[in-house]
């Protein structure tokens, strides 16, 4: 179930981990678990909790289990634009591209990178612009800014993250009140913001 609490995979522990620290033994036949030690299983895998997004950081970027991660974290979708994975297609191995990163964003600083599932038309995309970085990929998709020209610019959202780093790097929450002086960007450059969240003819100004 990719819905099902992505959040609460922390580290992704190893077989012989869970073996030793639960003493549990995994069958290795073929065919349906125990339901006792099944439970036992689920027990061991749902203790290792994670906080926030941030907080997980793989030792090996580009192993399956990190790659399997990310699209539990995306729900199924692609990370770029948000549309759904073709996961039960026979080929659908063939439509994924994985984009690993061996530093998780803390502050969407330069060099800082971002895991990413990708579809066919956005890994297209990011090969053909020449971005190696998937959020200098992410952040060259927004309007430059008007007062530096920078291409590092950050589409305003509202709400409130519940870390400081439980946010996407090209998105800037603006926090729980907005009004018709909130900005739609803002530079992760120089700071400067422009534009309205909710211009005078959005259904949503009042």
């Amino acid at each position: 179930e990719v819905d099902e609490r992505p959040y609460e995979l922390h580290g992704l522990p190893t077989v012989p981990e869970l073996e030793q620290r639960w003493s549990i033994t995994f069958p290795t036949d073929p065919g349906p678990v125990d339901d006792a030690l099944a439970d036992r299983i689920l027990t061991a895998g749902q203790s290792h909790y994670a906080h926030y997004f941030g907080d997980i950081d793989t030792l090996d970027p580009t192993s399956t289990a990190a790659h399997a991660r990310m699209l539990m974290n995306e729900r199924g979708n692609c990370t770029g634009c948000g549309s759904p994975m073709p996961l039960r297609k026979f080929n659908s191995s063939d439509r994924l591209h994985f984009h690993s990163a061996s530093r998780i964003f803390r502050q969407a600083e330069p060099g800082d990178d971002y895991p990413a599932v990708l579809c066919r038309k956005c890994t297209g995309r990011m090969a053909t612009s020449g971005h190696t970085n998937f959020i200098d990929y992410m952040l060259a998709k927004n309007p430059p800014c008007p007062h530096c020209g920078a291409h590092r610019t950050a589409q305003c959202a509202p709400g409130m993250p519940v870390h400081p780093f439980d946010h996407l790097p090209w998105l800037a929450v603006t926090g729980c009140v907005v009004g018709p002086d909130t900005p739609e960007w803002t530079c992760r450059a120089c700071s400067h913001s422009w534009g309205q969240m909710f211009p005078p003819d959005h259904p949503q100004h009042d």
